[in-house]
């Protein structure tokens, strides 16, 4: 142990911000494959390049696209290669001549040069791509690619603002749900010096070598260890039953997990004072969880990283870590 208990409170803090963070970003993907938002994401941005829905329509069709769709969503691929996406978008539009015969840029300067309306919005960004080629389909075929990375970039950033959006909105609920308040867990694990030893040592099996898989499958069992005596509405009382001895995380004596109802007298300030300020710090509290949640698993886990090899060496205070570490994100 570090012998220190406002490191190991700050290290365990960082453990149940990594395992809130780890759980949203399951759930968030769960949502995110259930609901198909990849492919939509995918075809969004391809029908943002060809401009046209027939165009769009013969692309999806195509064989070589079809061979990468999932059956569970219509057949629509969630991923593709920029090689994918040339090798299908070249042949759509070849075969727009009726003709059957290898690839070629004569055959595509052909039917761009023919008016066609499914090719006529991409027509300027596909003719200037067929002029740089030097009539070498390996060329063409390479600008093609380059065209679909560039609009991927920008697709990447569409479906990261959706997610984040749902990470937010499922970090609400969770942290709302099982009351996970920062002020609070702050308390317990200061207070409890059992409590903040039993979470401490649950970060032993985490070091930067650690695979997503197992960072996930940790997290969610740390999770329901947590839900015993770190979160929760419920007030805890009592000690240890036997069949909780395996339990990391013992219930502590007592622990106050909401403000009190309200029940002040007319004209009691200081009741409705009291009342006010406790309903404020768990609101803050609350708030800050989310907050920390939106950061994401990856920080958090390389902040414990970070901070977990404080445990044999001196280094920078907890707080100004984690101030260079949110600067690095700038």
């Amino acid at each position: 142990m570090f012998g220190s208990a406002i490191l190991e409170t700050g290290l365990g803090l960082l453990f149940i911000y990594f395992v809130l963070s780890t759980v949203s970003s399951s759930l968030s993907e769960g949502v995110a494959r259930f609901l198909g938002w990849r492919a939509k994401n995918l075809k969004a941005a391809i029908e943002n390049m060809l401009q046209n829905e027939n165009l769009v329509t013969d692309f999806f069709q195509n064989d070589l696209i079809r061979s990468l769709g999932d059956k569970s969503r219509k057949g629509l691929p969630s991923y593709m290669r920029s090689k994918d996406f040339a090798r299908g978008i070249l042949s759509v539009i070849a075969e727009k001549d009726g003709q059957l015969g290898p690839l070629s840029v004569q055959r595509i300067q052909t039917i761009l040069s023919t008016g066609r309306p499914e090719v006529s919005m991409i027509k300027k960004g596909m003719s200037v791509l067929v002029s740089e080629s030097g009539m070498d389909f390996g060329r063409l075929s390479t600008g093609v690619e380059e065209w679909y990375n560039s609009v991927m970039e920008r697709a990447s950033g569409w479906y990261k603002r959706k997610v984040s959006t749902a990470i937010l909105v499922i970090a609400s609920v969770l942290t709302v749900g099982a009351n996970a308040d920062t002020i609070m867990m702050l308390n317990i694990l200061y207070s409890s010096s059992s409590t903040r030893a039993s979470v401490v040592a649950l970060t032993d099996e985490l070091d930067a070598e650690t695979p997503a898989e197992q960072q996930g499958a940790l997290a969610k069992q740390a999770y329901g260890v947590m839900n015993q005596s770190l979160l929760g509405w419920s007030d805890l009382q009592g000690d240890l039953e036997a069949a909780q001895i395996e339990n990391p995380l013992p219930v502590l004596g007592r622990v106050e997990r909401r403000p009190p109802a309200y029940e002040c007298a007319s004209g009691d300030s200081a009741c409705v004072q009291n009342f006010a300020i406790a309903w404020l710090m768990k609101i803050v509290g609350l708030i800050l969880t989310v907050a920390a949640i939106s950061m994401g698993a990856p920080f958090w886990f390389d902040l414990l990283n970070r901070v977990s090899s404080l445990r044999s060496s001196g280094g920078r205070p907890l707080l100004s870590m984690l101030a260079g570490k949110i600067a690095s994100m700038k």
